[in-house]
């Protein structure tokens, strides 16, 4: 697919040539909002924060830009990037509240689809450095919908008395694409598409040649999970406590949004000046 929709890039731009429009590949980093609420450990009621984490999101990817309105420097864009979001799930034990047993890796791969977007460029010094504000629409396909984290035999843990052992398996089942009821979202503020925004500096190296440097604010990265946490607590093979977490059903999950900040670093060429 990726291959598909840089052809059709190649061929715009061939079309295209004489007019003036702009050629963009590029790559962005960056980190999720979450990262930035602090989580409070050792609250009693720690068990409300075992949800997962926002870590970072990356991409690579191609976009295009015409000019609808030359004189004023207006852009229409779309472009194409693949990309990875990765969070954590952090399993916790209600006898040790403060630690979590371990960091489930959920990592998610997805092509996003930017369309309808608007871009505004403010030319500075003779060209020599362009500063662009835009925004656009982005769908994101996700290469499955349903993705299963099991571990179904006990892992074990040491305790710092070097004696009690903490014991734990889990099954966490995570939903894409798809609104779920739930406690945390109303349906109403869910949708599969969302807006991005994007502030840039653009750097001449050659004639309408540009290093771009910027960043990239994308909303409303929505997922639903469910799980079922086991959790032992022995003394040599004695069991002194046992506990299980879950939220389970087929049609209620738990919801999680998050946005992401990315830093973004490519380079353009713009055809026809």
């Amino acid at each position: 697919m990726i291959r598909f929709f840089v052809f059709i890039f190649f061929v715009v731009s061939m079309y295209s040539y004489g007019q003036n429009h702009e050629i963009t590949v590029g790559s962005r980093l960056g980190i999720a909002n979450t990262q930035f609420q602090k989580r409070e450990l050792d609250n009693p009621d720690v068990l409300k924060y075992a949800q997962p984490e926002g870590i970072y999101d990356a991409g690579i990817g191609a976009e295009y830009k015409y000019a609808i309105w030359k004189r004023a420097s207006l852009f229409l864009s779309t472009g194409i990037y693949y990309s990875k979001s990765q969070y954590t799930f952090p399993i916790y034990s209600p006898f040790f509240p403060g630690v979590p047993l371990e960091q489930v890796i959920l990592d998610k791969n997805r092509i996003d689809i930017q369309f309808l977007g608007l871009a505004k460029q403010f030319t500075l010094f003779e060209d020599k450095l362009i500063l662009e504000l835009g925004a656009n629409l982005t769908y994101r396909l996700y290469n499955s919908r349903h993705d299963q984290y099991l571990q179904d035999t006990y892992l074990s843990t040491l305790y710092v008395n070097g004696t009690t052992i903490k014991k734990y398996k889990y099954d966490i089942n995570v939903f894409y694409g798809k609104f779920y009821p739930n406690p945390n979202y109303d349906e109403k503020r869910y949708m599969n598409i969302n807006s991005a925004f994007n502030i840039t500096s653009k750097y001449m190296l050659l004639k309408n040649c540009y290093l771009n440097i910027g960043f990239f604010y994308q909303k409303n990265f929505y997922f639903f999970y469910d799980y079922l946490h086991l959790i032992q607590l022995n003394e040599g093979e004695d069991l002194l406590a046992g506990s299980s977490l879950s939220q389970v059903g087929p049609d209620s999950k738990l919801g999680v949004k998050n946005d992401f900040l990315n830093f973004t670093i490519g380079l353009s060429y713009k055809f026809g000046k």
